[in-house]
C-alpha cells in the first residue's frame, strides 16, 4: 500500500458552530453574522464559497497534505522486482510539482499510471559502449513484469559531455540492446519500445562528476495495456 494525495477541491464548505452570543465569522472568504440568541443552544450552518481554487492553494501551503491510502499500479510486480534486486522503492506524490529524489544506482518510482525503474548505466553496460556486461537487472525486469500485456518502454540517457551525435548514437544502441535482452528473456517484441534520448532530460547537474554519473542511466517504464505513451525523452 502507498500514500496518494487527494485532489484539491475548487469548492469548499465550512461548518460553523456558534453559541448563543452574536458572532461574525470570516473563515472561507464569506462573512456571516449571526444575531445573538438567548440560551446555550448551538446553531449549525453550512457556508459554501465557489471558485476558490486559488484561495485553497494558498491555504494549503505550509500544511500537511490530505492523503489517502491507495494501491499504486503494478505494486505486486514492483515488490517482486525489489525482492530480486534489492532496489529502493519510493512512491511518487505529485503535489505542487514535488518529485522524489532520484539519487542512487537503482531506484523504482511508483507513479499513479506506471512504474519507473532508474538504473545507473554502469550496472549494465561497459564504459562508453553498448555491450551489456551484466544482464541480471534486465532478467529481473522480465521476471517481474513479463506476465500480462503491459508495455515496457526502454529509454537510455547520457550526460552532456561528448558530441550530440555520439550521445544520440550510444543511447539508441543501448536502448536497443536492453530491448533485445528483454526479448531474449521471453518478452514479445510487440510489448517493448526503445528510445535513445541522448543528453535530454537530465536528472542532476551536468557540472559535477556525480551529476554526470547520475545522468548516464537507463530508465524502464512499465505501462498497463492500452496506455498512451508520450514524451519519453522529455520533448
Amino acid at each position: 500500500m502507498r500514500i496518494k494525495i487527494l485532489p484539491l477541491l475548487a469548492t469548499v464548505s465550512t461548518v460553523v458552530f456558534l453559541s448563543g452570543c452574536g458572532q461574525t465569522v470570516i473563515n472561507t472568504g464569506v462573512t456571516v453574522t449571526i444575531p445573538p440568541k438567548h440560551g446555550t443552544s448551538k446553531v449549525k450552518m453550512e457556508v459554501s464559497s465557489v471558485n476558490r481554487e486559488e484561495s485553497v492553494l494558498e491555504e494549503a501551503e505550509g500544511r500537511e497534505p490530505q492523503v489517502e491510502v491507495s494501491d499504486y499500479i503494478f505494486e505486486k510486480e514492483i515488490n517482486t522486482f525489489k525482492g530480486l534486486t534489492g532496489a529502493k522503492v519510493v512512491a511518487s506524490l505529485p503535489l505542487f510539482g514535488n518529485s522524489p529524489s532520484v539519487n542512487g544506482d537503482l531506484l523504482v518510482v511508483e507513479e499513479p499510471q506506471r512504474a519507473r525503474i532508474i538504473v545507473r548505466d554502469s550496472l549494465i553496460f561497459e564504459l562508453n559502449r553498448d555491450r551489456i556486461v551484466n544482464d541480471s537487472l534486465i532478467r529481473a525486469v522480465a521476471q517481474s513484469f513479463g506476465n500480462g500485456n503491459s508495455l515496457i518502454v526502454v529509454a537510455a540517457f547520457s550526460d552532456s559531455s561528448g558530441t550530440d551525435d555520439f550521445n544520440d548514437l550510444i543511447t539508441e544502441r543501448r536502448a536497443e540492446a536492453v530491448k533485445k535482452a528483454l526479448e531474449g528473456f521471453g518478452i514479445p517484441p510487440s510489448r517493448i519500445l526503445a528510445f535513445g534520448c541522448g543528453s535530454a532530460k537530465p536528472i542532476a547537474p551536468n557540472s559535477t562528476v556525480d551529476g554526470r554519473a547520475a545522468n548516464r542511466r537507463i530508465e524502464i517504464y512499465v505501462y498497463p495495456e492500452n496506455m498512451y505513451v508520450d514524451g519519453v525523452c522529455g520533448q
